[in-house]
């Protein structure tokens, strides 16, 4: 087999594994799932044929051994338990490995073999599930369109269908029979097991009219079969589509987003260029470039952008492992899956999530008995998010675990020789000391932490993202870790600003609403530097000091609400002037301290326009908020 053709392979194998990881995570959650215990079954049949098909012989031995057993599962003669999902696991990981085998991995597939027979003869047989009677029939001439009965009552089988029958009654005499059609129906009885979705796939393709009534749901739900009739409930065939892909290398797609980075650019100059002219062909022509660019930037920007979905499934199967090994029951939950990251980011992102999940569970999380003791739930609770705010990612990792030990941090510091024994830190400065190389409070080293290796780790990848790592936590409820990352290269609506003569923009995803602000209130100091919108309070920052130009105490000046980090601040500009495709470039290393400031972009007359930061302007609104707070206080 050529290189080429395994690389294939391997990323293949790798989807599939992911689904059957996917499925025996749900099967944790739930032993009896029908669906997820076929799901698993399917995706390991899938991996024996493709290995087999490869000629990596020793992988598809396994996967073969390996179903053979846990079809025992699928037809209900033996029970999902917490072994059988330990051993499946393990099977999983080792199903790269066999792509290129060894003495070593051919034991220990052996090992995981006798230990899965070990499991299920030591466990009980389930209770044999309750039946239904199910019957169906093929409708239209869909042996013209390739159908096979044969395949069709296999799947069911596979589901479980046993006692089945044909039904003759609608065959007619021979000269009246169309070969194209099938005239036999069957009748069978079906597990109550099995749910509508498990038997959707099997009559995907089909036109069908299935004879009992308890199946109504299951043609309405179908994607083929989107009508029904009360009666013999009667399906009519969509047209389905299997969506091809083909694989590319992300230099190619790198290539791709830079140029139409660039289209866009030059589309804006031609835009600018069109309303200077005022001749109506040039101008409907820009228009016309402007739409297209639009549909090519948004087709090459999800082409290379991945939902943050695909990478924190990883830690869902993490999550499952360090609870079987620590003993410890916790509850795993993903917020912003659908956020979009660039492929080379998620990449980078996983290492330092593993190392701040591990800790989580092993520092953060308590056992059972000492949560219990603390009067919290006795499943702990680890959650991702992920969302964009400007032209930042955010990714938080939050657990409700005890919290991290400022003194016990503060005297390892001391004895590291970090910090003088009278020497006064901050909170905040005081938690970043557990990215410093072999910093660790751990007392003894184990399989998981203690050599103070992990967080470093985190510290120097998210470094070299360009991004920022923040930690808070509060002692017996928790730690949240937060990483602020780049976008590392987008095109977003931007909201374009003057200040002081100077062009900014800032996301428009950002901006909730723009007023005029109060003539009263142009002048003024921090401490009235707060509004009444629309009923909320919200403290606002002079843009002018922001960036250090002169004061205006007079109007008219603009209020832009913006929402950010889960906060809302107004910030005070000099003048709107539109909207514009912003496209964000970064800042070198040398402007990395100028923290207003996350990136550039190039306007449509060629001039540059610098954009502002949401996630500082929201810090200084903090201040504000401050300031207003303690002059009340005064009062």
């Amino acid at each position: 087999m050529s290189n080429e053709v395994l690389l294939i392979f391997l990323e293949e194998l790798r989807e599939l594994k992911e689904q059957f990881d996917g499925h025996l995570l749900s099967l944790r959650k739930n032993y009896t799932d029908q669906a997820s215990i076929d799901g698993a079954f399917r995706a390991l049949h899938t991996i024996k044929g493709s290995g087999a098909m490869c000629g990596l012989t020793a992988l598809s031995e396994f996967a073969h051994a390996f179903e053979t057993q846990f079809d025992e599962c699928r037809k209900g003669n033996a029970p999902v338990t917490k072994d059988v999902i330990r051993l499946s696991f393990e099977a999983s990981d080792l199903l790269p490995d066999l792509a290129s085998p060894s003495d070593l991995t051919a034991a220990k597939a052996q090992t995981i073999l006798s230990g899965l027979t070990t499991a299920m003869e030591g466990a009980e047989a389930p209770i044999p599930d309750a039946t239904r009677v199910f019957s169906f029939r093929l409708m239209g001439k869909v042996l013209e369109l390739g159908a096979n009965p044969a395949l069709i009552l296999q799947e069911l089988r596979d589901l479980g269908a046993t006692e089945i029958e044909a039904d003759l009654s609608a065959v007619p005499l021979l000269d009246e029979l169309d070969p194209e059609s099938c005239m036999i129906g069957w009748k069978m009885k079906l597990p109550t097991s099995v749910t509508q979705e498990a038997l959707q796939p099997v009559f995907m393709f089909h036109d069908v009219v299935f004879d009992d009534a308890g199946n109504d749901q299951l043609a309405t739900q179908s994607a083929s079969t989107p009508t029904a009739s009360a009666a013999g409930t009667t399906t009519t065939a969509a047209s389905t589509q299997v969506e091809s892909s083909i694989r590319v290398g992300t230099s190619k797609l790198d290539s791709l987003v830079d140029q139409v980075g660039e289209l866009v650019i030059a589309e804006a100059r031609l835009s600018e260029l069109a309303r200077l002219s005022k001749d109506a062909n040039m101008i409907a022509l820009a228009e016309q470039i402007n739409r297209l660019s639009l549909g090519l930037r948004d087709t090459a920007m999800s082409i290379r952008m991945v939902p943050f979905g695909t990478l924190a499934s990883r830690f869902e199967r993490l999550v499952a492992d360090l609870s079987m090994t620590l003993e410890k029951d916790v509850e795993f939950e993903v917020s912003g899956r659908g956020t979009e990251l660039d492929k080379t980011m998620i990449e980078k992102l996983a290492d330092p999530l593993v190392h701040i999940v591990r800790n989580s569970m092993d520092h953060g999380i308590e056992d059972a008995q000492t949560r219990l003791a603390n009067g919290k739930p006795e499943t702990g609770h680890i959650q991702i998010s992920a969302e964009h705010i400007g032209s930042e990612v955010i990714v938080t990792v939050r657990d409700d675990g005890i919290g991290l030990d400022a003194d016990r941090i503060h005297a390892k510091a001391i004895e590291k020789g970090i910090l003088l024994p009278d020497e006064q830190v901050s909170q905040d400065r005081l938690f970043g000391l557990i990215f410093e190389p072999a910093f660790s409070t751990q007392a003894e080293v184990s399989e998981l932490s203690g050599r103070g290796v992990g967080m470093d780790v985190v510290k120097k990848t998210i470094d070299g993202l360009r991004g920022k790592v923040e930690v808070t936590s509060k002692a017996g409820e928790g730690t949240e870790v937060t990483l602020r990352l780049p976008l590392t290269l987008a095109i977003v609506e931007g909201l374009l600003i003057e200040v002081d003569g100077e062009k900014y923009t800032i996301p428009v995803s950002v901006v909730n609403e723009i007023v005029d602000l109060p003539t009263e209130k142009c002048a003024g100091t921090p401490a009235s530097d707060f509004l009444n919108v629309r009923g909320d309070f919200v403290p606002f920052v002079r843009l002018r000091s922001v960036l250090g130009c002169p004061a205006l105490n007079t109007g008219p000046q603009v209020l832009i609400v913006i929402t950010a980090a889960g906060e809302q601040v107004g910030i005070v500009v000099d003048r709107i002037i539109g909207k514009n495709q912003t496209v964000i470039k970064q800042m070198s290393p040398l402007h990395e301290e100028i923290t207003q400031i996350s990136g550039a972009t190039i306007l449509g007359d060629g001039t540059v326009a610098l954009i502002l930061d949401p996630i500082h302007l929201i810090e200084v609104g903090r201040d504000v908020r401050a300031a207003i707070t303690a002059e009340e206080a005064l009062v």
